[in-house]
């Protein structure tokens, strides 16, 4: 288990990033991936892709010897806010702003852990393989002292 601790998260970054259409044969390709051996006809089973996000969300942070280092986030909850936000009709830079305040939201007001996962392709070219998959947000715990006497 991978296990470092951030001990200061910086500004989020988002950058733009081209998004594609998935080709029919890249979508059977999914199709075929996500079949259960228990459907009668999974021939049949349509698939819907969730849409791609045209932005790359990015969490840069010190470790506890000061060296920065900087994850993507894939995380679907931070995606879906996109789209919700983006299917209310607000302008591209609101939305952005949003889902900036959000996150940066989850860095001040609570105490966040972050969910990582890799892919063997990333590890051949990339120095750090790792993406934030999941984050996990509790409230920061409030330590109390109390009188000794």
């Amino acid at each position: 288990m991978l296990r470092f601790s951030a001990t200061n998260f910086l500004a989020l970054t988002l950058k733009k990033q081209d998004t594609k259409k998935l080709t029919h044969v890249e979508k059977m390709k999914f199709t075929n991936a996500n079949r259960s051996l228990f459907d009668e006809d999974s021939s049949a089973m349509d698939f819907i892709s969730m849409p791609e996000i045209p932005y790359k969300f990015k969490l840069p942070f010190l470790d506890d010897s000061g060296k920065r280092s900087s994850m993507s986030i894939i995380d679907w909850e931070i995606s879906q806010l996109y789209l919700n936000l983006k299917k209310s009709g607000k302008s591209e830079a609101i939305v952005l702003q949003k889902v900036k305040e959000k996150l940066e939201g989850f860095i001040e007001k609570n105490d966040l852990y972050l969910f990582l996962g890799t892919m063997r392709q990333m590890h051949s070219h990339v120095n750090n393989p790792y993406t934030i998959i999941g984050l996990f947000y509790p409230p920061k715990a409030k330590h109390y002292q109390g009188t000794l006497f």
